[in-house]
C-alpha cells in the first residue's frame, strides 16, 4: 500500500507540475501577445482558467497525501490524548469521508452531467471534461485520506504518535 501510496503521489504532483509549467508559459504567451505583438490570443484566458480549476483541485486532494492537514483540525488532534483522541481522529475521518463523497464525487457527477452538450466559448471544449475534476479529486482525497486512516489505526494498535 505504501508503494502504491508513493506512486499516486508522484504521480499527481508531476501533473501539478504539469499544469503549474502550462499556466506560466500560457500567461507569459498572453502578455507577450498582448503588449509586443498587439494580437492577444483568444484561448489563453479560458486555457489558463480551466488549468488553474484543474491545479487547485489536484492540489487540494494531494493535501491530504502529503501532509494530512487539508480539511483537518490539527490544533484540536493535538490537544487530545488517549482514547479522546483516537475518537478525535475517527469523528474528523468520518466527517471528511461524508464531505468527499457526497458534495464532491455525488455533487461533482451531477455538474458533470450537467456540462454535457455545453462547451467552452473560445476552446469549444466539452465543460463536462473541465467539470471531471470534482469527482475525480473526490475520489483521490477520498483513497488518501483512507490511507492516512489506515496508518492512524497502525499507529493506535501499535502505541506509538501519542495514542
Amino acid at each position: 500500500m505504501v508503494k502504491f501510496r508513493n506512486y499516486l503521489e508522484k504521480a499527481v504532483l508531476s501533473l501539478i507540475t504539469v499544469f503549474l509549467v502550462l499556466l506560466v508559459v500560457m500567461a507569459s504567451w498572453q502578455v507577450f501577445a498582448r503588449y509586443i505583438l498587439n494580437a492577444p490570443p483568444q484561448f489563453t484566458d479560458e486555457a489558463m482558467r480551466f488549468t488553474m480549476i484543474w491545479l487547485v483541485y489536484l492540489g487540494a486532494a494531494l493535501a491530504f497525501g502529503i501532509t494530512d492537514r487539508h480539511m483537518s483540525l490539527g490544533l484540536f488532534k493535538d490537544m487530545f490524548k488517549g482514547r479522546t483522541r483516537i475518537m478525535f481522529e475517527v469523528f474528523s475521518f468520518a466527517c471528511v469521508l461524508v464531505f468527499c463523497l457526497i458534495v464532491m464525487i455525488k455533487g461533482g457527477i451531477a455538474l458533470v452531467l450537467i456540462g454535457e452538450g455545453q462547451y467552452s466559448d473560445s476552446m469549444n471544449l466539452p465543460m463536462n471534461w473541465v467539470y471531471m475534476i470534482i469527482p475525480f479529486s473526490g475520489f483521490l482525497s477520498v483513497l488518501l485520506k483512507t490511507q492516512n486512516f489506515v496508518e492512524v489505526v497502525k499507529d493506535i494498535r501499535s502505541g506509538s504518535n501519542g495514542y
